[in-house]
């Protein structure tokens, strides 16, 4: 590429450039770039896990209006919600998706400790549910065929630590009788997720780093 610099007093004489490792090439004025720079270097600014900085604007809502119960209304009640769109996803293949309340507010929570805001939803949802989705498309039959996933407290972990991942529930009937033993253990008491009795509907929980 032939450029040629020019000044009000003097005229430059053209100069050749090899742009072949260029990818671009930008001139103008760039208000507090340095402070951007900056504020790169010490976290990612990429991606729907990048921290909500604080120069950060969207229509008027700044970082410190959100909080987690904001962001579990985001997660499940808009007609558009991410835990909406990942049912849907998991029904394509005839595979029912269910999210405990408590799982929703972890989800959230977790969200609002790594300062990602609603941004942070997706990359939670998608680190609980990656192996689970590879593990669908599989033909399967009989005991083995996946009935639903669940996402509870053990699914996403704690604050600070990752999850087992979904959990995947196989054989016909299989969520319904895990809700059942659920519900069951909760009228008793005993909150505790109940085991599962040989022979019934087969767990599987999938390991899944955050």
């Amino acid at each position: 590429m032939s450029v040629t610099f020019n000044d009000q007093l003097i005229t430059y004489s053209p100069s050749a450039i090899d742009t072949k490792n260029i990818l671009f090439i930008c001139g103008g004025a760039f208000i507090n770039l340095e402070k951007t720079i900056s504020e790169r270097r010490q976290d990612s600014s990429i991606g729907f896990g990048a921290p909500v900085r604080s120069n950060m604007r969207a229509g008027g809502i700044t970082n410190a209006a959100v909080t987690s119960s904001l962001l579990e209304s985001v997660l499940i009640e808009p007609k558009n919600a991410l835990a909406k769109q990942y049912k849907k996803l998991f029904n394509t293949n005839n595979v029912k998706l269910h999210f405990t309340e408590k799982a929703h507010r972890l989800i959230a929570k977790k969200a609002m400790a790594k300062k990602t805001g609603a941004r942070g939803l997706r990359a939670l949802l998608e680190s609980i549910l990656t192996e689970a989705m590879y593990e669908i498309p599989d033909v399967k039959a009989g005991d083995e065929l996946i009935d639903a996933v669940v996402v509870d407290e053990e699914s996403v972990g704690s604050v600070n630590a990752p999850g087992c991942g979904g959990k995947i529930l196989c054989g016909d009937g299989a969520l319904e009788l895990y809700l059942a033993k659920i519900e069951g253990s909760v009228v008793n008491g005993d909150v505790a997720e109940p085991d599962l009795q040989e022979g019934e509907s087969e767990i599987s929980s999938r390991a899944v780093s955050m």
